[in-house]
């Protein structure tokens, strides 16, 4: 019996020196590793900062290039200005649907109408071809395959316009 209680003591004793060391040990990581978390989404957060802060860098840039160039960026009014001044009798135009570039400018818009004829669509097609304005239009070919009544959808480019 005495036996089970120098072994007895010695386990407890083992139990002690392990709990006196150890949780220390235990509860100074545990406090590393949470510091550790703190730094990490602290340094996560401030990648995802200089990313905004150098998009708005290449934006600002971008700006400032337009400005020193003389280049001025048409707006949406004055596109769909242009647009119906040279709409003709026969084209009724119905929805004008916008897309900006990376410098917030209208690259691109698409105009849905309606077309008496082949002719009307192709004379507006190419009356907005003629426009400083714009680059291209495109009329995809399955809208003209009606005759009469043509329902279409064009989309142009929008080009840069130059003040000097």
């Amino acid at each position: 019996m005495r036996m089970w209680s120098v072994g007895a003591f010695f386990v407890g004793v083992a139990i002690a020196f392990g709990g006196v060391f150890f949780v220390p040990s235990y509860m100074l990581l545990h406090s590393h590793i949470g510091t550790v978390t703190q730094e990490t989404d602290s340094l996560e957060g401030r990648a995802t900062t200089a990313r905004e802060a150098k998009a708005l860098v290449k934006k600002t840039n971008l700006f400032a290039t337009e400005l020193t160039q003389g280049l001025h960026n048409y707006t949406f009014s004055e596109i769909i200005t242009a647009i119906q001044s040279v709409q003709g009798d026969g084209v009724e135009l119905e929805s004008f649907t916008a897309s900006r570039d990376e410098t917030g400018a209208i690259g691109e818009i698409k105009v849905r109408g309606s077309a008496v004829s082949r002719e009307d669509l192709t004379a507006f097609k190419k009356n907005i071809e003629a426009q400083s304005m714009f680059g291209t239009a495109e009329v995809p070919i399955e809208d003209f395959v009606k005759g009469s009544d043509l329902p279409f959808t064009i989309t142009i480019s929008v080009t840069s316009q130059n003040h000097d």
